[in-house]
């Protein structure tokens, strides 16, 4: 490849591959089945950016005419008109559409947005009891966060760097050393802060450092053309691969995210112009990406939000919609080439005005009446109960760090004392286990672990700062302290962790730990599958009770109950079934209180309820009645 080839030269190539790279974004986000590792097109877009941001600076800084002004004005009016229209829109559209608390959060993320810190945000709000991911219509923005931080920090590294006496050797060699550190750090904190990595800049530069490498090297022709072609179409081939077989449950990026990299990085350094990627399809829709990036995540959420099932026609609606209004915005605001900076700075200014107006805001509560509001906020009302109800950051945990053995871990002379050990679906009954076991003589032990299957072997390849506390209790708590514990409780969401293979690893996952502990103490139960709901449940009784109507059980995981109907089946008197059978149990409260928190979780008032159930098991009582 020859250097004008590169500056001069319009690269199809690159337009198509930032069609590719929407393509896998959007229907990995709309539940496409085979794309389930499509959202690796955000990594592509990162090495993409990475490459023209460094072309820009050293073809300006070698012709004499670069100003980091200029350049800052120019990535501003390509990103910043279009985003704000965006969020204008949407938060208008929000306020008739969410809940009161949903719609101040849409406000803040909103706002965060705006200024490129949203992943910031996003990192340190986001944990395991967040509300879902799919009700938070600016999620999106994260990746335009981190590139935003990369476009502040970038120019001023290589400006500086071209200064030197080598010039580009000097830019070449501190992008390498960069890109080197920013990826090793990335594989460092990959499973010790997988939420870190994602959403950071500096887990996340090498993405776009490696796309600043291949534009320094890409002005030698690096292969004949016969290579070229091959690389080019195997690239290709490694995409479409990793879109397909790329799990979304990895924590990422991770050592995987190389090979999307990679393929993207051959792509740009081989410049291969295939003829079917100069057709309009892929060039049109490479030219409208970002409009259509900006735009097909809110119009998904809206969808979840209102509880519109997902089918081939619901999808459909959802593609054409993205694809018409990334269209639109391309068109009237981001192809918009403002002729003076006043037109700029007027049209920022009215639009930021327009979303800090909408974000003051107070409420949208006018449209709902309050026994609506307590039943769908409940989640986000509640934080400091819930922390109690678990016991948040001292016997329910993240990371081992957290867990406080002294207080946890106590076992208590004279009495009967019984360990608690699972995940979230453990932790949500310690607090009703605690107060019945005060009623009962009955001391309670807890180490549970989000998101963390609670076996012997360890089939989810869970975060290992919460992995570490259940290693710590099988090797050795148990083995010390089985014989002073009159009964050992197990549970998990066993439907819930996909990355086992199927029931029956999962089966055999249970039998290795009861097969385990029962050699240090046979007294041991499994607690049941609990429902599950495809949406938030308090948003789900919060639309039965506003509607007077009764639609909840079409929400409901099927899965759950065959999940629980085989375990049941497998370990007979070894199984406590809790699983709700379909409303058998008051699913709100007389005090207006939801059967569960969000799709998985129960509240306080649930946890009551399945721990009654535990309770009238005979099992569970004869162990607690007899001795040992």
């Amino acid at each position: 490849m020859t250097s004008s080839a590169s500056t001069s030269t319009f690269r199809y190539d690159i337009n198509a591959l930032r069609a590719i790279a929407i393509i896998g974004v959007v229907l990995f986000h709309y539940k496409v089945k085979f794309f389930e590792g499509g959202f690796v097109g955000v990594d592509i877009f990162f090495v993409i950016s990475g490459y023209l941001m460094t072309k820009i600076i050293i073809n300006s800084l070698e012709k004499g005419s670069f100003s980091l002004l200029d350049f800052y004005k120019k990535r501003f009016q390509r990103i910043v008109p279009a985003l704000l229209a965006m969020l204008t829109v949407v938060t208008v559209v929000g306020f008739f559409v969410y809940f009161p608390d949903d719609y101040k959060n849409i406000q803040r993320y909103a706002a965060s947005s705006a200024i490129f810190i949203s992943n910031v945000i996003y990192w340190r709000e986001i944990n395991y009891f967040a509300p879902s991911s799919d009700y938070n219509i600016f999620l999106h923005t994260w990746s335009l966060s981190v590139e935003w931080q990369f476009y502040l920090i970038f120019p001023i590294t290589v400006s500086l760097f071209y200064k030197l006496k080598h010039r580009l050797t000097a830019v070449r060699s501190v992008i390498i050393v960069l890109t080197l550190l920013s990826f090793f750090l990335c594989l460092y904190l990959s499973n010790r802060n997988p939420t870190a990595t994602f959403y950071l800049l500096p887990t996340r530069a090498w993405e776009m450092l490696i796309g600043g490498v291949a534009f320094l090297y890409d002005k030698k022709k690096l292969w004949n053309q016969s290579v070229n072609t091959i690389i080019s179409i195997f690239s290709y081939i490694t995409i479409f691969l990793s879109y397909i077989l790329i799990s979304p449950s990895s924590a990422w990026p991770n050592v995987l995210t190389v090979i999307p990299v990679a393929a993207t990085y051959l792509l740009l350094v081989t410049n291969e112009d295939f003829r079917l990627l100069k057709r309009d399809v892929f060039q049109t829709l490479g030219s409208i990406s970002y409009s259509v990036y900006l735009w097909h995540w809110p119009i998904f959420v809206v969808g979840q939000y209102l509880f519109i099932k997902l089918s081939p026609l619901t999808i459909l609606i959802y593609v054409t919609s993205s694809l018409v209004a990334g269209f639109l915005s391309y068109k009237y605001i981001e192809s918009i080439r403002f002729k003076s900076n006043l037109r700029l700075v007027i049209y920022t200014a009215t639009v930021l005005m327009a979303t800090a107006s909408l974000s003051k805001i107070d409420s949208n509560t006018v449209l709902f009446k309050k026994e609506t509001i307590a039943i769908a906020d409940y989640q986000t009302q509640n934080v400091e109960k819930r922390k109690k109800q678990y016991r948040e950051d001292t016997c329910h945990v993240e990371s081992i760090s957290n867990f406080n053995k002294k207080i946890c871990l106590c076992n208590i002379p004279a009495t009967r004392n019984v360990l608690l050990i699972g995940d979230s679906h453990m932790g949500q009954l310690a607090q009703s286990f605690n107060e019945m076991g005060k009623r009962n003589n009955v001391n309670f032990l807890q180490a549970t672990a989000s998101a963390t299957l609670p076996l012997i072997n360890d089939y989810q390849q869970t975060n290992a700062k919460s992995r570490s506390l259940i290693n710590y209790m099988y090797s050795d708590f148990i083995p010390k302290n089985a014989q002073s514990l009159n009964l050992i409780l197990i549970t998990a969401n066993w439907a819930g962790y996909k990355k086992v293979k199927n029931l029956d690893t999962l089966i055999k996952g249970i039998n290795e730990t009861i097969k385990y502990i029962s050699k240090y103490n046979p007294r041991i139960l499994v607690l049941g599958q609990t429902e599950t709901y495809e949406n938030s449940f308090p948003m789900i009784a919060a639309r039965e009770y506003r509607d007077r109507s009764n639609s909840r059980a079409s929400y409901l995981n099927e899965k759950d109950y065959e999940v629980n109907n085989r375990l049941k089946m497998e370990f007979g008197e070894l199984y406590i079934d809790i699983i709700n059978k379909k409303d058998s149990l008051p699913l709100i409260s007389k005090n207006l209180v939801p059967y569960m928190t969000d799709n998985q979780h129960v509240s306080k008032y649930g946890a009551d309820l399945l721990v009654e159930k535990v309770l009238k098991n005979p099992h569970f009582a004869n162990y607690l009645i007899t001795t040992h």
